[in-house]
């Protein structure tokens, strides 16, 4: 057997080893799955959290705006203690001018302020998986459309105008079920965070579950809809 015959056959075992498929054995990840439904039982996941995850975010909107509270205040400040004179030498600044870009600043600083201690973390949180359930929903109902469109092409199927008539219908009617229940959730996070007897941890927890029953309930809804069929006839 000559040398480059060898070396052809070698190649071919070796090409073999490695590209044939070998048969798949499944990996003993017990001790994960152990873990994973600790985390469960414990409600440590992160989806039994959604007040949790947002507390972050939320801050940083929070001094987005009080930071913005503050530069209007140094800004006003400044063209408060800034002499008329001056201004109107440099800047052609009236009198009537700074009162007026002064009072814009204080309105500015103001309304900022406002916003910045008005944002809550829970109530953020329920306004962030309603907007995620109505998108989902109007993606679905924009598919769902877009089939019966494709029917009405054909001129085929069953009734088109009907089928989305009645899709239109069954649209609304989740959507307003998913506005019915953030205004419900809304109310009860209300409730919790102006009750005194509360400590902040209990809150938290309240919370927690609140806006996940909320979040659990809005995903139905959308997976109803997606499943559900529109009448025919």
């Amino acid at each position: 057997m000559t040398f480059s015959s060898m070396q052809g056959q070698n190649t071919a075992q070796i090409s073999k080893y490695l590209f044939t498929k070998t048969p798949y054995s499944r990996r003993d990840y017990t001790e994960l799955e152990i873990f994973r439904q600790q985390i469960e039982l414990d409600q440590q996941g992160l989806h039994h959290q959604p007040y949790t995850l947002n507390k972050s975010g939320v801050k940083i909107y929070k001094s987005i705006f009080y930071g913005f509270a503050f530069i209007f205040v140094l800004l006003g400040l400044f063209v408060t203690a800034t002499s008329s004179t001056f201004t109107y030498a440099f800047f052609n600044f009236s009198i009537v001018l700074k009162t007026f870009i002064t009072l814009i600043c204080a309105l500015l600083a103001l309304a900022s302020l406002i916003m910045g201690m008005t944002i809550r973390t829970e109530r953020e949180a329920v306004m962030h998986y309603a907007r995620t359930a109505k998108t989902n929903l109007t993606k679905l109902y924009a598919r769902k459309k877009m089939k019966l469109g494709l029917k009405r092409f054909l001129a085929f199927f069953g009734h088109p105008d009907r089928e989305m008539i009645a899709l239109k219908q069954m649209y609304h009617d989740a959507y307003d079920k998913i506005n019915e229940r953030k205004e419900e959730v809304l109310h009860l996070v209300d409730r919790i965070n102006s009750t005194l007897s509360m400590d902040i941890q209990t809150k938290e927890t309240l919370y927690n579950q609140a806006i996940a029953e909320f979040n659990d309930k809005s995903t139905l809804l959308v997976h109803t809809f997606k499943h559900s069929s529109t009448p025919s006839h």
